[in-house]
């Protein structure tokens, strides 16, 4: 029972990871249409030493490889010249980790908000690219919008409503498939015997027995780790997040109010780990469902209609499966 306490609060701390990253991301759009997105992210010293200790408590567990893995990779040529040819180009780029510091930092310039769906192959992390090379994913084009009214006046917003990434469905990669019984297949059992907490006692040295778990040290281990989950906790109440949109005309009016400081052509939010906890949440009760500014060009300008985007084509409804063949009578 133990381990399994222990496996439950390992796998807790991975799900804290999220709101353990400090995030500035600003988003401009220009005169023209064009525009610049920066993205910086970053754990803190503070933290990644706590998951240097989490990783010494339990050498196994993988929160510390989970958290590199939320950061950037370093583009590859290809990448790069794909993004040119979708109409983005890669300004700057920076990604640190090392013994105290994991960090990563992007800014790319788009010709419209539409080329920025290839954002996530070419700055994204492996993960990203993995999806977005399956036609998965969720890049910043699915969740930011540029749209205009009859009376011109222009909405740039940037939602926060949960997105549909295509999901981890079966693809048949790995080969199998469940059969629908509800019953197990048998796995992998190799029959040996388990501990406690429902995993595969280790084998003795030279003996090939199973070696006894260990009680004491169980427990310690789930102490350490509830311990290092405290501190987990405390530096994520801490940490900000911060997201600025830039336009080039007169604001009108912006929202959400809260978190948000005005200046002279940009609105930028200031969100706190309460507020974030409420962004996560998206347009549930009491979620925040994104922001937006509202603006109007300069007297006898406007941006070209070419630079106005509702968000991607919506993808076709997967077509239903033919019945298979009836049963031979029994």
């Amino acid at each position: 029972m133990r381990n399994l306490l222990r496996a439950g609060l390992l796998a807790a701390a991975a799900c804290l990871l999220p709101a353990c990253i400090e995030a500035d991301v600003e988003t401009e759009i220009r005169a023209d249409g064009s525009g610049t997105m920066g993205v910086s992210m970053k754990f803190t010293e503070k933290f990644v030493e706590i998951l240097r200790r989490l990783e010494k408590v339990d050498p196994d567990q993988d929160t510390l490889k989970e958290a590199s893995g939320m950061l950037f990779d370093r583009p590859d040529a290809a990448a790069i010249a794909e993004a040119e040819k979708a109409g983005m180009k890669l300004l700057e780029f920076e990604s640190v980790r090392d013994e105290k510091r994991m960090s990563a930092k992007a800014k790319v310039e788009f010709a419209t908000l539409a080329s920025l769906q290839c954002f996530d192959r070419l700055v994204g992390t492996k993960d990203d690219r993995e999806k977005a090379s399956k036609g998965k994913g969720d890049s910043p084009a699915d969740d930011m919008r540029l749209t205009r009214d009859a009376e011109g006046v222009y909405t740039l917003s940037l939602s926060m409503e949960p997105g549909d990434d295509g999901g981890d469905e079966d693809d048949g990669e790995d080969g199998e498939e469940d059969d629908g019984d509800g019953e197990d297949d048998g796995g992998d059992d190799d029959g040996g015997e388990m501990e406690s907490g429902g995993e595969p006692a280790p084998a003795a040295p030279g003996t090939g027995e199973a070696k006894p778990a260990d009680p004491e040290a169980e427990a310690k281990k789930v102490q350490e780790v509830m311990a290092i989950m405290g501190e987990m906790m405390g530096e994520a109440s801490r940490l900000r997040f911060t997201v600025a949109l830039k336009v080039p005309g007169e604001i009108l009016d912006f929202e959400p109010a809260a978190g948000a400081k005005k200046e002279e052509g940009k609105v930028t939010w200031n969100l706190d780990f309460g507020t974030m906890m409420a962004a996560s949440m998206g347009g549930k009760d009491g979620g925040m469902k994104g922001m937006q500014v509202r603006f109007r060009m300069p007297a006898g300008q406007s941006l070209p209609e070419k630079a106005l985007w509702d968000g991607p084509a919506k993808k076709p409804a997967p077509a239903a499966r033919e019945p298979g063949p009836a049963a031979p009578p029994g």
